[in-house]
């Protein structure tokens, strides 16, 4: 496995953390705003604990506020985690 794909242990259980994509909840002030798929992650093998690397999360945070510019709808925009 790469370098950049090593997460380390879980902080929470001291668990193996493997690297996974996964499906992102995103929310503000306790209201889902989005859900991104196919976000690059650790998880804990044992207890699921989820940890991300600072530039997925500073990535993330760029798609919301594309996401945030389109028109007002009811329906939830989910959108897929593209590497910059």
């Amino acid at each position: 496995m790469a370098n950049e794909d090593k997460y380390g242990n879980c902080i929470v259980c001291g668990g193996r953390v493997s690297p996974r994509l996964v499906q992102k909840v995103c929310s503000r002030r306790g209201r889902v705003i989005a859900i991104l798929q196919d976000v690059p992650a650790g998880v804990c093998d044992q207890c699921g604990e989820r940890s991300y690397k600072v530039t997925v999360l500073k990535h993330v945070e760029s798609m919301l506020a594309e996401l945030r510019k389109s028109p007002k709808r009811i329906s939830l925009p989910v959108g897929k985690y593209a590497a910059a």
